[in-house]
């Protein structure tokens, strides 16, 4: 049986990840990983770069932008959205002749759109998950694949949530590899239970400044915290200081109990 032909769409921390599987997979010849696409400023954010990995495996690396058509890559049977941040048009969903498949970080139909783990910590949310589910020209909207949850812990903040939600999607991953080997076994299927909710990048930008005049419950304002915290750099919530018009960013730390009380001062 000959190996079923892939191109991989990837980015992110998971992206790289999931990437040196299929590099695995190809390398053992249960799959055939034609290409690989990534963003314009893949390998120059704080996630690393998978330009490496191609280049060792051989493997074709594109760029994805408008200089980019679907005739330019080679067919194949299934492409593959791995931490995808781009929609796809119709001349590029048309290209596979089985599909496009994407991995998205909510149990969908829940927190369609951009920033679903910041969505599920600012929303309150007490469970979220990954699905990998069929692309449609509606954002996150295809058939369910494959979902797998998990229970958000009250010490969560938006990169603790997408690192363990990181797991979780290698964990899926694992699961699909052997369809993929065979798409002739039967395909898995999940149905959603979650209410439907779409967020896009306008909406999180819109909530990046802090009204201390607001009335705030405590945990809507730590959930709200929990959703914007994410590397110690990022500057996702604001306070304007009246008096000079600057911007005072804000976040939030979090510490288990367990965790080793912090060294006391010098004398």
């Amino acid at each position: 049986m000959k190996p079923t032909p892939l191109i991989a769409f990837v980015d992110h921390e998971i992206g790289h990840r999931l990437l040196q599987r299929l590099i695995d997979e190809h390398a053992r010849g249960g799959i055939a990983l034609a290409a690989v696409v990534t963003t314009q400023d893949n390998g120059q954010r704080w996630w690393p770069g998978v330009a490496g990995l191609c280049k060792a495996a051989g493997l074709p690396l594109h760029r994805f932008g408008p200089g980019l058509q679907p005739h330019d890559l080679p067919e194949a049977e299934l492409h593959l959205l791995l931490s995808w941040k781009h929609l796809m048009p119709a001349p590029w969903l048309a290209r596979p002749r089985r599909g496009t498949l994407n991995l998205h970080y909510s149990l969908l139909p829940a927190h369609r759109g951009a920033y679903p783990v910041n969505w599920a910590l600012i929303q309150g949310d007490r469970r979220t998950g990954v699905s990998l589910h069929w692309v449609d020209e509606r954002v996150d909207h295809g058939p369910l694949l494959l979902q797998r949850a998990l229970d958000i812990a009250p010490g969560d903040t938006a990169r603790s949530l997408q690192r363990r939600l990181d797991d979780l999607a290698a964990s899926a991953f694992d699961e699909l590899l052997p369809w993929l080997r065979d798409p002739a076994q039967p395909a898995p299927t999940a149905t959603a239970d979650a209410p439907a909710s779409y967020h896009s990048a306008a909406d999180f930008a819109a909530g990046a400044a802090l009204d201390p005049d607001s009335t705030w419950r405590a945990g809507d304002l730590i959930n709200l915290l929990r959703g914007r915290s994410f590397l110690p750099d990022s500057r996702l919530l604001h306070l304007t200081d009246p008096a000079t018009g600057r911007r005072v960013y804000l976040r939030l730390e979090l510490e288990d109990e367990a965790a080793p009380p912090p060294a006391e001062p010098p004398n």
